[in-house]
């Protein structure tokens, strides 16, 4: 796989969420998730006092759309909330 040009980022929210941007600055058709980027998140989010977090990622085009990375037990929460 080709290399990424990526652009990281922390976003953060009044309502307890962190996202790590991950942009890729040139058109790809995959993108490869690392694990140490999700484990480090889930640190900074507990270290900032954050509730919630996600890894936000897109593929570069232009007016590209973004895509969220979040896990089981977030994911549950919100499913709970639009019931």
């Amino acid at each position: 796989m080709g290399q990424h040009y990526l652009i990281n980022g922390d976003i953060t929210t009044d309502t307890g969420w962190l996202i790590e941007a991950k942009t890729c600055m040139k058109e790809q058709e995959s993108f490869s998730i690392k694990k140490e980027w999700l484990e480090k998140l889930k640190q900074e989010a507990f270290g900032m006092n954050k509730e919630y977090y996600a890894l936000a990622f897109n593929f570069g085009e232009t007016n590209a759309k973004n895509y969220y990375i979040l896990d089981e037990r977030i994911f549950k929460q919100i499913i709970e909330l639009l019931k």
